[in-house]
């Protein structure tokens, strides 16, 4: 079950701390939001694995209060600071619940991740490991794939891989795989991630990509419909995308330990080279 809490908007800075002093520092305790916060990444890792190691999420004062940060959120948490993908996996064995579970703008890991610019492999990792979280939209009506092509550039800090357009290309494509009909899904404000894509200047490849990628959803809906008219035919994508959300959320509640195989993922669908065949993806989603 999803508990409420409030992830810090403002941008962090990485804190260069030596590692005993984060352990002592000024009698406070180490939890593991301390270590995520400074990003002390090395440490964290080292103290989650060790056998006698028993570090808390928060600080007890925390504990239930507004900013606590439960474990069925803790993923996300550390998907807003830019965990490394070693972590994320970490945590993934450790917290599997957090995977599951959406925050209280109804937000999966996976939406956090594209919307503060981890690394390409975390967010394909998080793509693999639960590909419905693709489908599914937030509060506010976007998909992961509108947080990413919103404000993805904006917050990427992975010093360790250079950000090219090819890496955003594969990345949309692993989205799209995963949700092919979330290309063309209006949020609240009445925007797609083609729209947000434009107005943060990327690059016109992919662009294109993403135009081939709409239109061709589009068609494949006015077949399947029978020709409706574009009105009819967004209206109905809207109600799918509602059933989907409210079909998860059930699920979130009434089953927490289930898991989504990645040997049931679809097979990655590299749109930047037009094979666009989503007739098997969308009949499964519709």
């Amino acid at each position: 079950m999803a508990a409420k809490m409030i992830i810090i908007e403002e941008e962090g800075e990485g804190v260069s701390t030596p590692e005993s002093s984060v352990i002592q520092s000024h009698g406070t305790k180490t939890t593991i939001t301390r270590l995520v916060t400074r990003r002390q990444w090395s440490l964290l890792d080292k103290l989650m694995r060790c056998d006698n190691s028993d570090i808390p999420i928060d600080d007890e004062i925390s504990i239930g209060g507004q900013n606590s940060i439960p474990k069925d959120l803790i993923v996300h948490f550390i998907c807003r600071f830019q965990a490394p993908l070693y972590i994320v996996v970490l945590f993934e064995k450790m917290y599997p619940e957090s995977f599951l579970s959406f925050d209280d703008m109804g937000r999966y890991p996976l939406h956090i991740a594209c919307a503060w610019g981890n690394s390409l492999d975390t967010i394909k990792f998080l793509v693999d490991s639960y590909p419905v979280a693709a489908r599914i939209q937030d509060f506010h009506g976007k998909c992961a794939i509108h947080h990413l092509c919103r404000s993805f550039k904006q917050h990427y800090q992975d010093t360790s891989s250079i950000l090219s357009n090819d890496s955003i290309m594969d990345i949309v494509e692993s989205l799209y795989t995963a949700a092919p009909m979330s290309f063309n899904v209006e949020d609240n404000d009445g925007k797609n991630a083609l729209e947000y894509a434009i107005e943060s200047d990327f690059d016109m490849k992919i662009i294109r990509a993403m135009q081939r990628a709409c239109r061709d959803t589009w068609r494949e809906m006015k077949k399947r419909s029978k020709n409706k008219p574009h009105d009819a035919l967004q209206m109905d994508l809207q109600r799918i995308q509602r059933d989907i959300r409210n079909q998860q959320i059930s699920s979130n509640y009434s089953n927490t330990d289930s898991r989504v195989s990645k040997e049931n993922s679809p097979e990655r669908v590299p749109i930047s080279e037009g094979r666009l065949d989503i007739k098997d993806q969308f009949a499964k989603m519709a």
